[in-house]
């Protein structure tokens, strides 16, 4: 009410019901299937083109929640255990804004859902040519299914996989050699393509590599622990071998020096995920039906595509969005028959207005600004 009573929204539309018991009416409106969908028609329509294959990260993230319908389940992921639902992300690498999500059930595993997502970007008539994916959605009928629709790839290998265990048995030894030493924007690595199979059948290239940041930073814990836990000489020389050792495996042929920055694009979906849940207030969860709770997911979404927008905009400048938005709420003005007339902006708001190339007229009259 107090956001209403200082906003131009009250002249545009005088009689809204602000009563609490309407945001659900609300939400269960715009989170129609149908409303869904049209949305993502139009979206994409303004942020890709058809006829152009794109390039996309995709992860997921976990929403806790104690709401008793069929969508809350117990997650067990990476060991946390909670009662949740699975959110999906689509990231389009490049503009780094969100593309689209889908939701599933808690207890349903990432791997599970990589057809999916995909196949519903196909329906939506976006044709997806590249993506990072976490190392969760990686298994043999994923590779297989990502081969035959002929969309290239960068995950990272688990350790359980049989190929990671070859590659490093095989070639960690011979690592730290001048020709495998790369400079990784700030970052200094040692990296090893290797050409080979997989999956049987499915060629692509794996990509052997020690970060010495990631290292040094991990040496140092297990050295500041070893007494505590009493580890022997042999211990601490066995862990400390193999930290700082990724295996990652691409169906395309990337340089050396380009692998590590590309995988680690896929910390875009993180920061969506923290701008989701910190500022714009994703959780705590207060739905009661699967329509609520699209329409919640729907509007987080917009606002999150907003947030990150603002983000990029400002750059390195001094404003978060946060605090440009901020500024530009203390922007006053007086209200008379027929026309609104803007009072002398503040100096941040001006810093706004310029920084977006904002031009504020003194009047404007209502019937214009109304329809």
């Amino acid at each position: 009410m107090e956001w209403y009573n200082g906003n131009y929204a009250r002249i545009l539309y005088p009689k809204a019901n602000l009563e609490s018991q309407r945001i659900s009416d609300l939400l269960t409106a715009i989170g129609t299937e149908n409303s869904y969908r049209a949305f993502f028609k139009e979206y994409s329509n303004l942020l890709i083109h058809r006829k152009e294959g794109i390039d996309v990260l995709i992860d997921s993230t976990g929403l806790p929640n104690s709401i008793h319908f069929p969508l809350t389940a117990i997650s067990n992921h990476n060991g946390q255990i909670s009662n949740e639902i699975r959110l999906i992300y689509v990231v389009q690498q490049g503009t780094n804004l969100p593309l689209y999500f889908r939701y599933v059930a808690g207890n349903i595993i990432d791997v599970s859902t990589l057809t999916k997502t995909l196949l519903e970007l196909k329906a939506l008539n976006i044709n997806t040519k590249f993506a990072i994916l976490d190392a969760g959605y990686l298994t043999e009928e994923n590779v297989r299914e990502m081969f035959d629709s002929k969309i290239s790839f960068v995950s990272r290998l688990r350790p359980n996989w049989i190929l990671y265990k070859e590659i490093v048995a095989r070639y960690l030894s011979t690592l730290r050699c001048e020709e495998n030493f790369v400079c990784c924007n700030t970052r200094y690595a040692y990296v090893k393509r290797v050409d080979c199979e997989i999956v049987p059948g499915c060629r692509g290239y794996v990509y052997l590599g020690l970060d010495l940041t990631r290292s040094s930073l991990e040496s140092a814990r297990l050295f500041e622990c070893a007494g505590r836990k009493n580890l022997s000489e042999v211990d601490v020389y066995r862990q400390m071998s193999v930290q700082g050792v990724f295996v990652l495996v691409s169906t395309r042929p990337i340089a050396k020096d380009k692998i590590l920055p590309l995988y680690y694009m896929r910390q875009q979906v993180e920061q969506v995920f923290d701008v989701c849940k910190n500022n714009i207030n994703l959780l705590p969860l207060r739905v009661q039906s699967e329509d609520t709770l699209r329409g919640h997911l729907l509007l987080a979404f917009v606002a999150a595509v907003f947030f990150r927008r603002l983000q990029g905009d400002l750059g390195d400048s001094e404003f978060t969005p946060e605090g440009a938005l901020l500024a530009l709420r203390n922007q006053k003005c007086k209200v008379y028959d027929g026309y609104v007339l803007t009072m002398e902006a503040a100096k941040r708001a001006n810093d706004v207005y310029k920084r977006f190339k904002i031009k504020v007229d003194n009047l404007y009259a209502l019937n214009a600004l109304c329809n």
